[in-house]
């Protein structure tokens, strides 16, 4: 038997409520083929109806996962906490988790906190001032309990950032990308009316400023005059989806731009396969799965200087950008001059960043991690 890693999830693959649910089963996969007894805590949150067997142990892709109920959670938990070596648990905003990370110290295990952005100043004062009061609070008191006695992962050097200022400067860290099973790079062929659109991915949040690409659309001549749609896909639904409707109503561009709720699987390979390019404006990202899930399929990708993708700037993959309606169109303008030698040199670029974030290429970083 290896190492035995417990990993508890609020939510988890098939569920696509957010970037973690595939991260962690990600890193599940990696670290089980790698020779690590994994299990995966999970809930029964956010999956469609169906899709998971509720309060069952099975086999996932080479590690146990419990897929629970609310009121069966803590208990799962508390049964495999002492047969663990390592808690690697995901988050810091839940108050359960204090309490775990807390009797896993007392135990003498290993605890690895991924934040997953919840440190990020963007993530912490989303709710408004007296919120985030209350998150600093919170944060304040896991410094004092925590100390050094457990190490944080974090997935870029903004993020690293945020953990000292929030745990402090003597705080542990250590940064480590996402890392991702790539899926096959789909054929053209398997693509409808590839290159006519340009692409979001993503939950419909105001942090992923969603309205900031629109105005941006809305400034480019050749995306209002062309035969260009922006395609959106994501849950619809609540405030911001609504305020997003009415925005490209405002406009003039409701027939450019599409709803296309939530897409998965093959379905969203295919998506990003014949997108021109993919957009993501955030005011904050720790990571930004979409990204790479966008280089694997040859798409570039237009980025806001709220995620950590300098780099494709680098790598001629895309462009990183200040989140702001002109510089979108900008860069919108420049994208569509591009001549087919250029772009098509832009998706080989693009497709070949994507392969540095194969999950099985790169485990022996959290290895490292965890034996040491």
């Amino acid at each position: 038997m290896g190492i035995k890693v417990l990993i508890p999830g609020w939510s988890f693959y098939p569920s696509q409520e957010g970037g973690p649910s595939n991260a962690l089963y990600w890193l599940a996969s990696g670290l089980s083929r790698a020779g690590y007894q994994i299990c995966v805590v999970a809930t029964n949150r956010c999956q469609k109806p169906g899709a998971v067997v509720e309060n069952t142990w099975q086999r996932l892709n080479g590690f146990d996962v419990v897929y629970a109920t609310l009121d069966k959670l803590s208990g799962y938990i508390e049964e495999e906490l002492p047969k663990c070596d390592v808690l690697l648990a995901n988050g810091v905003c839940r108050i359960s988790n204090f309490h775990f990370n807390m009797k896993a110290i007392r135990l003498g295990k290993k605890v690895i906190l991924s934040p997953r952005g919840e440190l990020l100043d963007s993530a912490v004062n989303h709710k408004g001032k007296l919120y985030g009061l209350l998150k600093r609070v919170m944060f304040w008191l896991m410094k004092c309990s925590y100390g050094r006695r457990v190490l944080y992962h974090a997935t870029s050097e903004e993020e690293v950032m945020s953990v000292y200022k929030y745990m402090g400067r003597n705080a542990k860290v250590v940064q480590i990308s996402n890392y991702m099973i790539l899926p096959e790079r789909v054929e053209d062929k398997m693509v409808e009316t590839p290159r006519r659109y340009l692409l979001y991915v993503g939950r419909i949040n105001h942090i992923k400023n969603i309205d900031i690409i629109i105005r941006g659309l809305a400034k480019s001549k050749t995306f209002v005059e062309g035969h260009y749609v922006f395609k959106i896909a994501g849950e619809t639904g609540g405030e911001y989806y609504e305020s997003l409707v009415t925005l490209a109503n405002e406009l003039g561009l409701s027939d450019k731009i599409e709803f296309l709720g939530l897409v998965t699987g093959e379905e969203k390979d295919r998506l990003y396969a014949g997108a021109k390019c993919l957009l993501l404006m955030s005011k904050s990202e720790n990571f930004g799965n979409v990204i790479v899930e966008a280089l694997s399929q040859g798409t570039p990708v237009i980025a806001s200087k709220g995620t950590p993708w300098k780099q494709l700037d680098d790598k001629s993959a895309g462009w990183w950008i200040d989140a702001k309606p002109e510089q979108v169109a900008e860069v919108i303008e420049t994208l569509f001059a591009l001549d087919a030698g250029n772009y098509s040199a832009m998706r080989d670029a693009a497709y070949s960043y994507s392969r540095e974030f194969d999950i099985y290429s790169n485990i022996e970083k959290w290895t490292k991690v965890i034996d040491n």
